[in-house]
């Protein structure tokens, strides 16, 4: 179940950095507990929200060994700390807990490969 993933996921979390990501400011505790992981927030562009409907999103490819999450910081405090967690997950399932993407593929009803 979801829950299996999301507990699992946790589990590979420090109890101190599981407070840290709720209740300190989300882009100080990832940067602080996840290093290399950057927080990054698009630059306030008028046109950007219309050109992309994401309010972030998880890059490791152009440098996997510095990963960024990219977010906009023009939405809401909730939002925003929504998006960076969100975006967290990516990397935690990328860099920790990839032997969890099969549950999430049998979840949503695909398998492997």
């Amino acid at each position: 179940s979801i829950a299996k993933v999301v507990d699992s996921l946790l589990g590979l979390l420090e109890p101190q950095v599981i407070h840290d990501l709720a209740f300190d400011d989300p882009v100080t505790a990832v940067e602080f507990h996840f290093s290399p992981l950057r927080v990054i927030a698009l630059p306030n562009v008028g046109s950007l929200k219309e050109a992309c409907s994401a309010d972030g999103y998880y890059e490791a490819a152009l440098d996997p060994s510095h990963p960024h999450i990219i977010y906009d910081q023009r939405v809401s405090d909730t939002r925003g700390r929504f998006t960076i967690l969100h975006e967290l997950a990516h990397h935690l399932f990328a860099t920790h807990g990839a032997h969890l993407l099969d549950a999430l593929d049998a979840i949503g009803g695909s398998g492997p490969g």
